[in-house]
């Protein structure tokens, strides 16, 4: 089935591991800075990975779904079950980067990233059964790095609806200040990440 077995680099289309290369280039000033974040509190880490991840990863998420029309060329429902997966796999490229390693986080999700990309020209009808319970949650009970977690399933849910009601329990004081330049670690790899983008939106249009 679609994904649940992917490529190995041997059958990688040779653009895409280039690109993927280029980005790991790109993001050495970010693995740089991973001994000094280290002495961080979990939180900070925590948000170090989230300004980090958002205009990098994120942004190669969002992309595939920016083409035109790509979700109904390749059908709903097989954009919705890449969607998940792609989903799936930042968040664990996240908790690696939080709780091991900025550059083995970045290369699982790169390396599932590139493959998803390459395989999306074999997207096959595959249901994903999901069953959500919605229970009565009281926000306001919970802990700021509770309310963050919450965002961040929302986020990926593209609740934008319920990231607003979660942000209302926020203190102002519980925003956390980071001793990073993340403007300048960002500006640094945006050529990556636009070439980046520019590449995997070309393959899929030539796919599709």
């Amino acid at each position: 089935m679609f994904l649940e077995s992917l490529d190995n680099d041997d059958n990688i289309d040779p653009k895409l591991i280039e690109m993927k290369n280029d980005l790991l280039k790109g993001f050495e000033q970010i693995f740089k800075t991973e001994e000094m974040v280290r002495s961080f509190t979990k939180d900070q880490i925590v948000e170090f990975v989230e300004e980090i991840t958002r205009p990098t990863f994120e942004r190669l998420v969002d992309a595939i779904f920016s083409i035109d029309g790509f979700s109904e060329k390749i059908g709903e429902e097989n954009a919705r079950i890449i969607s998940v997966k792609l989903n799936g796999f930042l968040d664990e490229a996240k908790r690696i980067m939080i709780e091991d390693d900025f550059r083995k986080g970045s290369n699982y999700f790169l390396d599932n990233y590139i493959s998803v990309v390459n395989n999306i020209n074999k997207v096959t009808e595959e249901t994903i059964k999901k069953t959500e319970t919605e229970e009565e949650i009281d926000y306001s009970e919970m802990t700021t790095k509770e309310l963050r977690n919450e965002i961040d399933i929302a986020l990926d849910n593209r609740d934008f609806d319920k990231v607003k009601e979660i942000s209302k329990y926020i203190k102002e004081s519980d925003t956390i200040s980071i001793d990073v330049d993340m403007d300048n670690l960002i500006d640094g790899i945006s050529n990556d990440i636009t070439k980046a983008l520019s590449i995997v939106t070309d393959f899929i249009k030539n796919l599709i």
